[in-house]
C-alpha cells in the first residue's frame, strides 16, 4: 500500500467512515489514477472534470455512482492532500 493511500484511509478512519465508504472512496481515486495512468496527486482540476464526464457519458454510470466517485475524489484532494481551495466547478 502506498503512503498516500494509507494517509487517505487514516483520514477516513479518524472521521469514522464506514468500511464500505472507505472502500468506495479508495476505489474512486484508484479509478481516476488508472484512467490517467499516473499518481492522483499529479492530476489537475480539469482532468478530474474530464474524468467525471467520462463516467457520466461514456460509462453511463448512475447519478449515485458518479456522486460517490466525486465525493471520494473531493475527499482525497481536500482532506488527504489538504487542498482546501480545490473545488472545481461542478463539485
Amino acid at each position: 500500500m502506498t503512503p498516500l493511500r494509507q494517509k487517505m484511509i487514516n483520514e477516513m478512519v479518524l472521521r469514522r467512515f464506514s468500511p464500505k465508504t472507505q472502500e468506495a472512496y479508495v476505489a474512486a481515486v484508484t479509478g481516476l489514477a488508472k484512467y490517467y495512468k499516473q499518481s492522483p496527486e499529479k492530476i489537475d482540476k480539469q482532468m478530474v472534470l474530464d474524468y467525471q464526464l467520462y463516467l457520466m457519458q461514456k460509462r453511463k454510470l448512475a447519478w449515485s455512482s458518479c456522486n460517490v466517485a466525486v465525493s471520494g475524489i473531493r475527499f482525497f484532494y481536500t482532506q488527504t492532500l489538504g487542498m482546501d481551495s480545490w473545488k472545481p466547478s461542478g463539485f
